[in-house]
């Protein structure tokens, strides 16, 4: 049977603030109210009707909600977010999603992270998987998707991946809060790729990088700024984590 993942943090957002009502009483006096039990009945159905969908069974991955493995990369990764009013079900949400789906939960891991590891390691989870997710960065993951804001499934094959990965590492992310190569948007980018692609043939991969680590030495930013972002931008996968010693290997560049 297909083990249908779930991005959880999401699932938390989307229910508990979706079922909240928000009171302004005037004078600058405001209230928020909701009730966690029509939260999680709303997110139950969500998830039974994918895996009766899908054929699956969930498993649900959770961000550690204090600790995060990029900031010793760069410290100001999802800065913006640390004075995020959360819903006042979250807490509530995610108890509830721990004590009833079987549930992926690390020190410093994000949820992506455990949706990339899982959907690549064949030894921690084997058999047939989907990732269910709304986020643009499970796009530098290989494997099934399922997009439910667009209801769309689709594969990601391994080059794919490997090609968003470096995308994001040129263009950077705002929602995240790192910034990719200063002046290189995704027009740029993408003709960064195309071109060596065209030129590297099989070897696309290891020329792209070089190119990449061009544009980030000529913004005077050096190979160790092009590293930094390209591991910001890295969804965990398949070796770079040991689950028993909780060590993340980060990511290394392609041989050129």
């Amino acid at each position: 049977m297909t083990t249908i993942l779930f991005d959880a943090d999401t699932l938390v957002y989307r229910f508990s603030a979706g079922t909240q009502k928000d009171i302004d009483w005037g004078d600058d006096a405001k209230s928020s109210y909701a009730d966690p039990r029509v939260a999680s009945a709303a997110l139950d159905d969500f998830v039974e009707k994918l895996c009766i969908e899908f054929e699956g069974n969930p498993i649900m991955c959770l961000s550690d909600p204090v600790a995060n493995w990029r900031h010793d990369i760069l410290d100001t990764y999802k800065e913006q977010r640390a004075d995020f009013e959360r819903p006042v079900t979250w807490a509530d949400l995610r108890s509830h999603i721990q004590r009833h789906y079987r549930t992926f939960l690390e020190d410093r891991l994000e949820g992506d992270d455990l949706l990339g590891l899982l959907m690549t390691s064949k030894r921690k989870l084997p058999g047939s998987k989907i990732c269910v997710s709304i986020d643009k960065d499970m796009k530098t993951v290989p494997g099934r998707h399922y997009n439910p804001d667009r209801q769309k499934l689709f594969t990601i094959k391994p080059e794919e991946a490997l090609r968003f990965h470096l995308m994001q590492t040129l263009t950077g992310d705002r929602v995240d809060n790192y910034k990719g190569c200063p002046g290189i948007g995704s027009v740029r980018a993408e003709a960064i790729l195309k071109a060596a692609e065209d030129e590297g043939g099989p070897g696309w991969y290891q020329l792209a990088w070089s190119r990449i680590a061009e544009a980030f030495m000529a913004k005077g930013l050096g190979l160790q700024g092009a590293l930094q972002q390209a591991r910001v931008a890295r969804i965990l996968q398949g070796q770079d984590y040991d689950w028993h010693e909780k060590t993340i290997a980060h990511w290394q560049p392609p041989i050129i």
